[in-house]
């Protein structure tokens, strides 16, 4: 997919690069941020080798620029990638070298940022080039597991609900799982989450909150200021809050007794939802999520403030 804003000037999106690659273009700059590194580093490598070339590590894009006339760049191009240099994103000269795309040869530059702070010169200078990669849906996930290991699609939801719908971390257990002795895979995963040799994040502050919230207890205000002075961000309270939500209306409206194989949701998961029953009525929690969502999308493009998003969602709900 290709977005285009109201001037006709091309939006950069994942969707984009794809489509580029496939025809075999490349671009002379990219700007990279967003959680989901894994996948950047899939199309740090796709575009090398569509490219013709090897990928390097820099520390900063003035090191590059230093080195026009040395033998780092010599007479084979390369990808070059730098992570985080706070000089690109405050030295103008540099911000003109980027804008221009003059000035590298037949080189490629990759910037990557952990974060882009939206309201910086950067950002708006740069925002129709910028491509955030964020956590990949629950279905593109699954896709992307099952090219690597072998497992049922309730395991597969397991997995991805375990590492929080994070790529990276979830190739990390398919590499314990994979060298596991035993052969079928979906024991190895549960044995593996039994013995702890997988990791299962703790119910910390978040989840007290999501449980307050879909408890409608009165401290739900006071934990969810807990959980913002423990450096949560606002779009991961909407997920858990929206993930646990949904979990609790799949466990309340499914009439099999065997709710685990219904559902495709954990034990645990389904204890922690079955404390809450009774406390929304179906209509309710589908409401719930639908504004969670409206939320999400809203605090994304700028027309809900992060800092009160989640109020937003709760207010309408309760």
């Amino acid at each position: 997919m290709v977005v285009r804003c109201k001037k006709g000037v091309v939006v950069m999106t994942v969707s984009t690069i794809h489509t580029e690659l496939a025809q075999g273009r490349t671009r002379k700059v990219y700007m990279f941020t967003g959680s989901e590194w894994r996948v950047q580093r899939i199309y740090i490598e796709q575009i090398a080798k569509v490219a013709k070339m090897s990928y390097k590590y820099v520390n900063a894009i003035s090191d590059v620029y230093a080195s026009l006339t040395s033998s780092l760049f010599g007479s084979t191009s390369n990808v070059y990638v730098i992570r985080d240099d706070s000089d690109a994103l405050t030295n103008e000269k540099l911000q003109a070298q980027l804008k221009s795309k003059r000035g590298f040869g037949n080189n490629i530059i990759i910037l990557l940022f952990s974060t882009i702070d939206k309201r910086k010169k950067f950002f708006t200078q740069f925002k129709d080039e910028i491509v955030e990669f964020e956590p990949l849906k629950s279905d593109v996930l699954k896709k992307y597991i099952s090219k690597e290991i072998e497992l049922s699609d309730r395991c597969l939801d397991i997995l991805i609900e375990v590492c929080e719908g994070d790529y990276g971390r979830c190739l990390l257990e398919i590499d314990k799982i994979n060298r596991h002795l035993e052969q079928n895979k979906d024991k190895a995963l549960m044995q593996m989450l039994e013995d702890g040799t997988i990791y299962i994040p703790p119910r910390d502050a978040v989840f007290k909150f999501v449980d307050a919230v879909l408890k409608r207890q009165k401290q739900m205000f006071e934990l969810l200021k807990e959980s913002y002075e423990a450096g949560e961000a606002t779009l991961v309270l909407l997920s858990v809050l929206y993930n646990s939500a949904k979990q609790l209306l799949q466990v309340q409206a499914c009439e099999s007794k065997d709710v685990a194989k219904v559902t495709g949701l954990l034990d645990w998961q389904i204890r922690n939802a079955r404390e809450k029953l009774g406390k929304w009525s179906n209509g309710e929690l589908v409401h719930l999520m639908r504004i969670i969502q409206k939320a999400e999308k809203g605090v994304k493009i700028g027309t809900i403030d992060d800092a009160i998003a989640v109020e937003y969602v709760i207010l309408n709900c309760l």
